[in-house]
């Protein structure tokens, strides 16, 4: 349930809109862990969201200001695996972010101002009966941003942008933990007849203080990386033709959330840093009324320190993802997009996507190690999504399929789970009524009741239909 109020006038604009959602989550499922195979419920999979949102926006001769709140409040269970006994463990997050925004125009491009700040609470409750595993604790985060833009018209042919952000980070820990960390970017786009290149390189500082316990760069040693980068983007010679490049050099320090959150935190992550480079080209034919584009394109990555979320037990029969460095890591794979429009009248069209992408994700670490030259777990080599949606008048509907292959659940690539395939179906009408606007979206998930799982002993949905009325009012 939710709903959206919306306010413009010749110089002020806003707009708030708030939404909720509850369900139990506690669905029949298969549970093939048992001998004989038998019919039994999920438990404690309920899950209880509010989201709220508000916008001001005042316009000028050469400017323009907004502000920004967003509130997020979720609770959900944490339902054991299935071949243990049922979990009472639960999660509760909380994340309020307000924003200030200034642009301001200038003679050949604009200024941009930005203030960010963000408040989050995040609750993990475990009442297990055993002491060992019982647990209660409460993280808090804070941080703040100031970041700055301009975005300049050099010649007609040369378009340059900079930019600075400083942001504190501070956990609400026994000792203490807090960092400060900068980042600072130049890039360019340079047209030269059919080829266009696009030239960056970026500055990153992070320094944690406090109280980091087992953090290897110590507490209060900055971390400092610079990362160029180069693209291009070259016309051949027919206008339905592109083809494209890029390399540079990549660099991510570990979050707060990934370092503090409670339970699956780990203060003693490293920043991830690499090379990475793809190529690839882009076919498009076609105007708006038909058209149809496909891309493909071949990349590789070279990380070390990567950081890589996986499945964990944090008590029998209870799992959270967490996250963990992956000394090196050699990612290499290609991707293919096509998609197709026809517009058939005045207000039908069909249209549809199709994606394709292989990518081979192996540790490469220790030689000596089993999970040496192995995918990383949870990671698929294989994936393909498809939809195709008509639209007549006012009615659209549509079909959306996603195909996933195997996924090991180990490091030595010794277990893994079943490939699957799942179908949704969804239909939406919509039709005026004076002054207020009826939309009635229906969606169909997991159309061929298909029994899958994402991570091992975590069984998904059944088949289940999903229904949405929404009702606008235009005074």
């Amino acid at each position: 349930m939710g709903g959206v109020v919306a306010s413009t006038g010749s110089r002020w604009s806003g707009v708030a809109a708030a939404e909720g959602t509850w369900s139990d989550g506690d669905f029949p499922y298969e549970n093939t862990s048992l001998v004989p195979t038998q019919t039994r419920r999920r438990q404690n999979a309920h899950r209880r969201h509010a989201t709220v949102f508000g916008k001001m926006t005042r316009r000028g001769r050469q400017s323009t200001s907004s502000a920004r709140l967003w509130g997020n409040d979720t609770e959900r269970g944490l339902p054991g695996t299935a071949n243990a006994s049922p979990s009472d463990a639960s999660q509760h997050d909380r994340q309020w972010r307000v924003s200030i925004q200034h642009r301001h125009a200038l003679p050949d491009g604009h200024l941009r101002l930005t203030v960010r700040g963000q408040n989050s609470f995040l609750r993990y409750r475990n009442p297990d009966p055993d002491p060992r595993f019982a647990q209660d604790d409460t993280s808090r985060t804070q941080r703040v941003a100031l970041k700055s833009s301009v975005n300049l018209a050099i010649t007609p042919q040369l378009f340059a942008s900079t930019g600075t952000t400083i942001g504190y980070d501070r956990a609400a820990l026994r000792d203490g933990v807090h960092r400060w960390r900068v980042g600072t970017y130049v890039d360019a786009t340079w047209s030269l007849g059919r080829l266009t290149l696009h030239p960056a390189v970026r500055l990153d500082i992070d320094r944690p203080s406090g109280a980091c316990p087992r953090l290897p760069s110590g507490p209060g040693r900055a971390t400092t990386a610079l990362s160029p980068q180069l693209g291009a983007v070259w016309q051949p010679g027919p206008s339905w033709l592109h083809l494209k490049g890029q390399i540079g050099r990549a660099f991510r320090a570990p979050t707060f959330n990934e370092r503090f959150f409670v339970p699956g935190g780990d203060p003693s992550l490293r920043a991830e840093s690499g090379w990475s480079a793809e190529a690839g080209a882009r076919v498009q034919v076609g105007s708006e009324d038909r058209l149809l584009r496909t891309e493909v394109t071949a990349f590789t990555t070279r990380l070390r320190h990567q950081i890589v979320w996986q499945p964990s037990y944090v008590g029998p029969g209870l799992q959270v993802w967490r996250p963990s460095n992956v000394g090196r890591v050699h990612t290499q794979g290609i991707e293919w997009t096509a998609t197709g429009r026809r517009r058939l009248g005045p207000q039908s069209m069909i249209d549809g996507q199709m994606a394709f992408t292989h990518v081979a994700a192996t540790d490469r670490s220790n030689p000596h190690a089993r999970a040496f030259d192995r995918q990383l777990p949870y990671r698929p080599r294989q994936r393909l999504k498809a939809r195709a949606d008509v639209a007549w008048h006012g009615v659209r509907a549509g079909l959306s399929s996603r195909l996933i292959g195997p996924r090991y659940v180990t490091a030595d690539e010794t277990q893994s789970l079943d490939p699957f395939q799942v179908t949704d179906a969804r239909v939406q009408i919509q039709q005026s009524f004076g002054p207020a606007t009826v939309t009635v979206a229906l969606r169909l998930k997991n159309l061929f009741d298909t029994q899958y799982s994402v991570v091992r002993l975590h069984p998904m949905p059944p088949r289940h239909v999903r229904a949405r009325l929404t009702i606008a009012f235009d005074p």
